[in-house]
């Protein structure tokens, strides 16, 4: 009736860490998360979840003059919808508050599938400045998560110098 999935061991295999949930997949193919019983009755309602996503956060200079940071899906577990905001930040003197920097570009995307990436880029405009990368993502209508990048200094044509 039930084909039961350990995320602990999805989890380890991929070497990602570990999750105390169990997915349990329902003769018709949806998932069930956390700690579930499903009888027959509850069986339709049953919906579609993604357990979480790998989102990983760069701050880059590319030596010719622009700055990017780069928000990327490398891995998500079952199916989901992950929105992500990415922003960089900007600011001549050193900031570890990214509120008291200048927010000079920010993208935003409904879905961001595995293995795709969101770029927010600025030009240096021949200055050097510290910089500083925030973005936020979600799984489904989870709760919101936040990652951080710098600040970094970097120099007018947007070679790294220091954190």
């Amino acid at each position: 009736m039930f084909k039961f999935l350990s995320v602990l061991s999805a989890a380890l295999a991929l070497g990602l860490g570990v999750m105390a949930n169990t997915a349990i997949q329902t003769d018709n193919g949806r998932y069930a998360v956390g700690n579930v019983s499903v009888s027959d009755e509850e069986d339709s309602d049953v919906v579609a979840k993604g357990l979480f996503a790998v989102i990983k956060l760069d701050l880059v200079g590319d030596s010719n003059g622009t700055i990017c940071a780069t928000a990327s899906n490398t891995f998500t577990l079952f199916p989901s919808t992950i929105p992500v905001t990415v922003e960089l930040y900007y600011s001549s003197t050193y900031q570890t508050d990214y509120t008291n920097m200048t927010l000079v570009s920010s993208h935003s995307t409904h879905d961001l599938d595995m293995g795709s990436s969101i770029i927010a880029a600025s030009s240096t405009n021949g200055e050097a400045r510290y910089w500083y990368a925030r973005a936020k993502y979600r799984v489904d209508d989870g709760e919101w998560s936040y990652l951080t990048a710098g600040p970094e200094y970097y120099d007018a044509n947007g070679t790294f110098v220091s954190y």
